[in-house]
C-alpha cells in the first residue's frame, strides 16, 4: 500500500489505447493549478512516460494493472482490459478511500478546465456523493416510481459516475457494493453504480451536478465558445470535457447526430474539445505524440 501524501486521491484506469485522454487530463489539472492530491494511475504504459511526472504540481504513482489484480480469479470475460478498465478503479476506491478524506473517481478520456478542488472540500464536508446529471438518462422520480430494471447502459442512468467525488470513509460499504455488484453482475460501471445507490436508497446523498458544465459523454450544448483558451457554456466557465474527442469517428458521430436534428451538436465545437486535447498533450509537462488530426467532414 503507497503512504498517502496528501488529504485527496484521484484514481484513474487508462489501457495503452486511452494515453492520450489520460495524460491530457494529467496535464489540465496540473495546468490549472490542482494540487493536494495523490493520483493513482492504473495503467498498463511504458514506463517511460513516468519519467517527467516529477515535475507535475501532485505525486502520480504508477500502478500496473497486472499488479493490481495479481490475486484475484476472474470469470473469463472478466479477464479482459475492458472490464479490469472500468472497475479496477473501483476496486482501488473502496481499499484506498478509508486512507483519504476524499476521492475522485474519473474516466480516463477527458480533461479538466479549472481548478476543481473546491469539489473534494464539498464531499468531505457535506458526505454527499458528488455526480453529474444525465440529461438523456431516466429521471430518478421514473426510477422510483417504475423500478431499477431500465437502467442497463451508459444512456439510462440519471445520473453520470464520471466524475465522481466521494469520502472513501463514510461511503466505504457503498465502493464495496460497487465492487461486489461488478465481480457477480454483467453491467457497466455506470449502471452498476447507480443500480447500489437505488438498492441503497441513496437518492438524498446526492449533490448533483449540472451537466452542461461538465459535458458527459456525446452530449454538449450549441452554446460553447472559447475565450482566452478556457471553454465556455453558457457563459459559465466549464469544469471537464468528456469524450474521445481526438478521433475522427467520435467527430463524425457528433456531424451525424446534427442532421438528425436531435441533442445541439456542432463542427465548432467538435474543433474546439480536439484542440484542447492536442493542446494538453503536446504543450504541457508531460509531452507524447499526438498523431491525430482533426475530422473535416469537407
Amino acid at each position: 500500500m503507497i503512504k498517502p501524501q496528501n488529504k485527496y486521491a484521484v484514481i484513474m484506469t487508462a489501457t495503452e489505447n486511452l494515453q492520450i485522454g489520460a495524460n491530457a487530463f494529467i496535464n489540465s489539472l496540473d495546468f490549472y493549478g490542482n494540487k493536494g492530491f495523490d493520483f493513482y494511475l492504473i495503467n498498463d504504459f511504458d514506463d517511460e512516460y513516468f519519467k517527467d511526472a516529477k515535475e507535475l504540481n501532485f505525486p502520480l504513482f504508477n500502478i500496473r494493472f497486472n499488479d493490481l489484480g495479481k490475486d484475484l480469479k476472474l470469470s473469463k470475460n472478466k479477464d479482459v482490459r475492458g472490464w479490469k478498465g472500468r472497475f479496477f478503479r473501483w476496486l482501488l476506491a473502496k481499499d484506498i478511500g478509508v486512507e483519504y478524506d476524499a476521492i475522485l473517481v474519473v474516466d480516463a478520456d477527458m480533461f479538466c478546465l479549472n481548478n476543481i478542488m473546491q469539489y473534494f472540500k464539498i464531499a468531505k464536508d457535506t458526505g454527499y456523493i458528488v455526480m453529474i446529471n444525465n440529461p438523456i438518462g431516466y429521471h430518478i422520480e421514473g426510477v422510483r416510481e417504475k423500478g431499477i430494471g431500465p437502467i442497463r447502459g451508459a444512456q439510462t442512468p440519471p445520473v453520470h459516475c464520471m466524475p465522481t467525488f466521494i469520502d472513501g470513509k463514510k461511503h466505504h460499504d457503498f465502493l464495496e457494493d460497487i465492487w461486489k455488484n461488478g465481480l457477480e453482475g454483467e453491467l457497466g460501471d455506470m449502471s452498476t453504480m447507480f443500480r447500489v445507490i437505488f438498492e441503497r436508497n441513496l437518492w438524498d446523498n446526492l449533490f448533483r451536478l449540472p451537466n452542461a458544465l461538465w459535458i458527459q459523454t456525446w452530449w454538449y450544448h450549441d452554446m460553447i465558445g472559447k475565450k482566452m483558451n478556457t471553454l465556455y457554456c453558457a457563459n459559465e466557465r466549464m469544469n471537464m470535457v468528456h469524450g474521445r474527442w481526438w478521433i475522427a469517428s467520435v467527430g463524425r458521430q457528433a456531424e451525424d447526430i446534427k442532421e438528425k436534428n436531435l441533442i445541439g451538436f456542432g463542427r465548432n465545437n467538435v474543433r474546439l474539445f480536439f484542440e484542447f486535447y492536442q493542446k494538453f498533450n503536446t504543450q504541457h509537462k508531460i509531452k507524447i505524440d499526438f498523431p491525430f488530426k482533426i475530422y473535416d467532414k469537407s
